[in-house]
């Protein structure tokens, strides 16, 4: 029995982080996205799946909490598809300097244009655009 409510449990714990998978809401936003704060990290990936953006990014910590952000500007370019310029804010009070890595995920629904199905991402310091169908 013990074995079973072992696995039930480990079974409830995936599934809401499934359901937490994409919680962190990106922001559109003209003054955070000029002024936000912008400590350095480096990408070391970015991917999409569904409404979701997975970031996996370096930087020096390790002993505070970092605050990082997925931000886009209002406007959007007018191309076919249309293109949207956001970037990642990191505000870093940590002072120590491991090397952390890590991944979060943001729901992209803000970044949506009514009337389309998709819409380039072109993410500072990312090399490739991000083509986001919804």
């Amino acid at each position: 029995p013990f074995l079973l409510l072992t696995i039930a449990t480990l079974c409830a714990c995936d599934k809401s982080e499934l359901e937490k998978a994409c919680s962190v809401l990106a922001v559109q936003d003209n003054e955070q996205f000029a002024n936000a704060p912008n400590d350095p990290f480096q990408f070391e990936d970015v991917k999409i799946e569904g409404d979701c953006l997975e970031v996996t990014y370096s930087y020096g910590g390790g002993c505070e909490e970092v605050v990082m952000k997925l931000i886009g500007r209002e406007g959007i370019m007018k191309s076919d598809p249309p293109q949207r310029n956001i970037r990642m804010s990191l505000d870093d009070i940590d002072n120590c300097e491991a090397l952390i890595t890590t991944s979060r995920n943001y729901d992209l629904t803000p970044f949506r244009e009514s009337g389309g199905n998709e819409i380039i991402l072109r993410l500072d310091g990312w090399d490739e655009f991000i083509s986001y169908k919804y």
